[in-house]
């Protein structure tokens, strides 16, 4: 699954906003990020689609779960962070 991947530095917190997600109706895939985006060893990432992303930010944010970085996949494969 391409889109977007938010990632967390524990499977705990990625655990926590794949089920806040699963719960709105968002779909959520949990797993390890690619070794081009997380160079260390520890970190999990929750793919959804990229449609999702403003509402899936919006649940997070309600929640107080702030702490991770957002990633969009290209069409060549690739990501790139969303910084905004």
């Amino acid at each position: 699954m391409c889109g977007c991947l938010l990632l967390f530095k524990s499977l705990t917190h990625a655990q926590r906003a794949s089920k806040l997600l699963e719960k709105n109706g968002i779909s959520t895939l949990i797993g390890r990020p690619p070794r081009e985006i997380n160079e260390s060893s520890c970190g999990y990432s929750v793919t959804i689609k990229e449609h999702f992303l403003h509402r899936a930010l919006e649940i997070l944010k309600d929640v107080e779960l702030l702490k991770f970085k957002v990633y969009v996949c290209s069409t060549d494969g690739t990501y790139r962070e969303r910084t905004e």
